[in-house]
């Protein structure tokens, strides 16, 4: 992540298979959020497959931390603002 950093880069994103759970729990281990869910995103083996949506924020991003997005993440989770 310092490489990426390093070239200016402010966001990691990575999209997993929700029933994985060791990768969810290593890209967890890794810094990574989970921040969203494809519902059928996509087909394997003929079968309709939900991807779960990951991003780990750098530098300036990984710092800034604002009302704004606080509300969006509750949103997500169907949580209202106290």
């Amino acid at each position: 992540m310092l490489e990426a950093q390093r070239r200016g880069f402010y966001k990691l994103l990575g999209k997993v298979f929700p029933e994985n759970l060791a990768c969810v729990r290593l890209v967890g281990r890794c810094g990574f959020q989970q921040v969203g869910l494809h519902r059928h995103h996509g087909r394997l083996d003929g079968k309709w497959r939900d991807v779960l949506l990951v991003e780990q924020l750098l530098g300036d991003a990984h710092q800034a931390t604002s009302l704004e997005g606080q509300s969006s993440r509750m949103q997500i989770e169907g949580k209202h603002p106290a």
